[in-house]
């Protein structure tokens, strides 16, 4: 069911990827989640995760023994050198 207070759906962890966070979540500062979906490059900014920010996000799933779904599709627009694809 949605929240009508806050426009998002009970149960659901939202990570805020903002221009305060460069467009990346705070990963230790999330309750722990039993699946994460990630979107790299966000839409609809177009901002990609570092590889090392992918990594760090890989590496807190693994610990908390969540489910990391990551949608790429938009990976084949990344233009950027040493930007992951």
């Amino acid at each position: 069911d949605i929240n009508t207070e806050t426009s998002q759906y009970d149960n659901i962890v939202y990570m805020p990827c903002t221009a305060e966070n460069d467009f990346f979540p705070d990963i230790d500062n999330i309750p722990r989640a039993d699946i994460v979906y990630f979107c790299s490059p966000n839409n609809p900014t177009g901002a990609a995760a570092t590889k090392e920010q992918l990594e760090k996000l890989v590496k807190v799933c693994k610990e908390r023994g969540s489910i990391l779904v990551f949608d790429a599709a938009y990976a084949p627009f990344i233009r950027t050198e040493g930007v992951p694809k």
